[in-house]
């Protein structure tokens, strides 16, 4: 009996170990993380990606729940904490976008400014998600001139 409970602590134990992943462990093996997630209010979580040289290209705000939409009222105090329209430059053109996609889910509006663009996907005051999208040569977006 005690050999049984000592294999079944063992092979416990080693479950236990393998089960997880920690993030130095994922550090190690993939290197720096090109992006990162915060969470700006209790539904609302904010996406980053990175350049090479740790600079934010791109922003995209969702909601927690997949299929649960953004109003206004909760994606306008986000956009003007990661895009301040102080920092937007010159307002380029609005696009309406709509376009037939697998998922249904390309229809919206492109805000095209001097310094980013940012991206509405949805109906208005329903949106499933916004991207904004910073002009840096790094980036792959080139800085206007």
């Amino acid at each position: 009996m005690k050999g049984l409970s000592l294999l079944v602590l063992t092979v416990c134990g080693l479950l236990a170990g393998a089960s997880g992943q920690d993030r130095d462990r994922l550090h190690r093996i993939y290197g720096d993380p090109i992006g990162e997630v915060f969470r700006a209010a209790d539904d609302i979580f904010v996406t980053t990606l990175l350049s090479q040289q740790r600079n934010i290209c791109e922003v995209r705000i969702e909601n927690r729940w997949r299929g649960k939409t953004l109003t206004d009222d909760e994606v306008d105090p986000v956009l003007e904490n990661v895009a301040p329209k102080s920092e937007r430059g010159a307002s380029i053109i609005s696009v309406l976008l709509h376009g037939i996609c697998p998922t249904d889910d390309c229809a919206g509006v492109r805000e095209d400014y001097q310094w980013l663009s940012i991206t509405k996907i949805g109906t208005n005051n329903a949106y499933k998600d916004v991207t904004v999208r910073f002009n840096r040569p790094e980036c792959g977006r080139p800085t206007p001139r």
